[in-house]
C-alpha cells in the first residue's frame, strides 16, 4: 500500500503526495518514484469519470509511476501507458485493466499534446514526431 498524503484545494483533495520512495523494477530496469513526488491518480477523460474514480487505492501505483513518467519524460508517452498496464497487471483484477488503461490513453493525450505544441518535450521520439 503506498504511503501518500492527501493535498486540499478548495475542501477536496485532488492530488496526493508521495510519503517514501517507490521501486518499481521491469527485469533489469529498476525506476525510483521519489519521496515528495505530487500526482493525480488516473487520468481520466471527463465521460469515464462518473464511474471510475481516479483515487481508487487499487490503481494508485500504477497512476503514480504512469504520472512520474510521463512528468519526467524518461520514456514515450506510449511506453509509459504500457508500464502502467504492467503495474495494473500486477496489482489489479483483471476487469479494470483494460478499462483503466483505455481511460488513461484517452486522457493523457491532450496534455501530452499540449506539452508537445509548447516544445516542452524531452523524449527525442516525441520531438521527432512533433516536427512532421
Amino acid at each position: 500500500m503506498l504511503k501518500v498524503k492527501p493535498i486540499f484545494k478548495e475542501g477536496e483533495y485532488t492530488q496526493l503526495e508521495l510519503l517514501e520512495d517507490v521501486k518499481f523494477t521491469f527485469g533489469r530496469m529498476c525506476i525510483v518514484v521519489p519521496k515528495g513526488f505530487v500526482f493525480d491518480g488516473c487520468t481520466l477523460p471527463f465521460f469515464m469519470r462518473c464511474w471510475l474514480d481516479k483515487l481508487d487505492p487499487r490503481f494508485l501505483r500504477a497512476s503514480l509511476l504512469h504520472d512520474y513518467l510521463l512528468k519526467t519524460q524518461f520514456v514515450s508517452r506510449s511506453t509509459a501507458d504500457e508500464f502502467f498496464k504492467m503495474i495494473l497487471r500486477r496489482d489489479t483484477v483483471q476487469p479494470w485493466i483494460e478499462i483503466y488503461y483505455i481511460g488513461v490513453r484517452i486522457g493523457t493525450f491532450q496534455a501530452w499534446e499540449k506539452q508537445k505544441k509548447k516544445g516542452l518535450l524531452k523524449f527525442p521520439e516525441a520531438k521527432e514526431k512533433s516536427k512532421k
